[in-house]
């Protein structure tokens, strides 16, 4: 619980809570009960086929399931099913694997579990074991298909930067097409990729529609550096002042680095107490590449 109610990446106001996923891996009967529990808590699976016992048998049951229509209190529902000759069989599997349990109520009681995962496959991911994918797309590619479809797809993006894998952002949202990102939401998500170090996203998001010149106001500027984690060396120089930072403290400093070889446009008035919402950059591209070097240096 709490796991769950914390949240993801470094500016936490833009960041989406903590998700939280079951893995299965080998496992005997209190794995496949804890297993059920997980799912019946909305929470996804992922099933490791191929790392034996109970896995397999989930597995197995899982591959079984077909879906058909049923109707259920008075409206049509998509429900998942066994037949009775894949039953037995994942009887028998169960009976070789746990063959300690004497009593045959122990082993219906595991069937019945097991088919109730299977009727929940749409919740789990089965990942083999000698897959060439790592494990973490997989459990990355089952918490984004939790979350849910276009209303969720801020959420699913951010979930995706978090953990940096543009692969999985590409091909289960962009690729798709089924949802367009308005602008204030692609800024949103520029914001986050640049405040967690993600310049794979920031690329991505560039080529799928996102502008720099529309996301980087002089507010925006303003707001990248004094959301700085607090422990950098850049945020303990520009907030020697002990006030917010301003794009003129930005700029001094740029030009004593490069000791009066250069002078900055964000000592301006303009860009400091005459700054409007909307003051926009001729070059967002020098400012933003300044802005990535000068933070890793201080």
């Amino acid at each position: 619980a709490v796991v769950s109610t914390q949240s993801t990446g470094m500016y936490e106001k833009d960041g989406v809570p903590l998700p939280m996923i079951c893995i299965m891996l080998e496992g005997g009967s209190q794995s496949i009960e804890m297993a059920l529990n997980s799912l019946r808590m909305g929470q996804p699976l992922v099933v490791i086929k191929g790392s034996g016992r109970a896995a397999d048998i989930v597995c197995a049951a899982c591959e079984m399931t077909s879906f058909k229509e049923d109707f259920v209190n008075g409206e049509f529902v998509m429900r998942g099913f066994v037949t009775d000759d894949g039953k037995r069989d994942i009887q028998d599997m169960l009976e070789a694997c746990f063959s300690k349990f004497k009593e045959s109520a122990i082993i219906e009681k595991l069937l019945s579990n097991i088919l109730e995962i299977a009727s929940l496959k749409k919740q789990v991911t089965i990942y083999k074991i000698d897959s060439s994918e790592p494990l973490d797309f997989a459990i990355l590619s089952s918490l984004m298909k939790s979350i849910g479809e276009s209303a969720a797809r801020m959420r699913q993006l951010k979930l995706a930067i978090t953990w940096g894998h543009e692969k999985v952002a590409k091909e289960l949202i962009f690729e798709k097409k089924d949802y367009n990102f308005k602008n204030e939401e692609l800024n949103s998500l520029l914001l986050f990729s640049i405040v967690n170090r993600r310049t794979g996203f920031v690329k991505l998001l560039l080529d799928y529609g996102a502008d720099l010149k529309n996301f980087l106001t002089a507010p925006m500027l303003t707001k990248l550096y004094n959301i700085l984690p607090k422990n950098s060396g850049a945020f303990r120089i520009l907030t020697h002042y002990d006030r917010a930072i301003s794009l003129r403290d930005v700029g001094l400093l740029m030009e004593m680095i490069m000791e009066g070889t250069y002078h900055s446009i964000l000592t301006q008035d303009r860009y400091n107490q005459d700054m409007r919402e909307d003051d926009r950059f001729d070059n967002p591209y020098d400012l933003m590449m300044a802005y990535s070097a000068l933070i890793p240096l201080l």
